[in-house]
């Protein structure tokens, strides 16, 4: 009997880790690049953001950054880009178009926008950001 209770205990406990780490795996935390990261890795959405994005420089498409600073204050910003990260778009940052992620489902790409737009950078990083949206193509450029 007490074996069997030992044995159960232990089940439990496992079994307890097993859901904490899902839920750990999930929590991004704002700012930490590698929760980002996992989160992105762990919900098989590929290809991985990183692959156009970084935090603080412009890869193929605009830093994580840029878009923070340049949607800031704006209400409509969350639902507009959790759309393009799963539809993909083109144009407002110039004229290469971003992709469409299908494995980006649409509560995954609300994580994932809610982490960039929490973003606050300063200092070097905000002036690296404000350098990029300044070379925005402007609206009437745009066809």
């Amino acid at each position: 009997m007490q074996s069997t209770i030992k044995t159960l205990s232990l089940g439990l406990v496992a079994a307890g880790s097993l859901f904490t780490g899902v839920a750990l795996a999930e929590d991004m935390k704002a700012g930490d690049f590698a929760s980002f990261e996992k989160y992105v890795t762990d919900n098989k959405i590929m290809p991985p953001c990183t692959t156009c994005h970084a935090v603080d420089m412009k890869k193929i498409g605009p830093s994580y950054n840029a878009v923070a600073l340049h949607y800031k204050g704006n209400a409509d910003a969350a639902a507009a880009l959790e759309k393009k990260v799963i539809e993909g778009g083109k144009g407002v940052w110039g004229a290469v178009p971003m992709a469409p992620n299908a494995a980006a489902k649409e509560g995954h790409a609300k994580k994932m926008v809610e982490w960039i737009l929490a973003l606050n950078p300063e200092g070097d990083a905000k002036t690296k950001a404000e350098a990029e949206i300044a070379k925005m193509p402007k609206a009437e450029e745009k066809k």
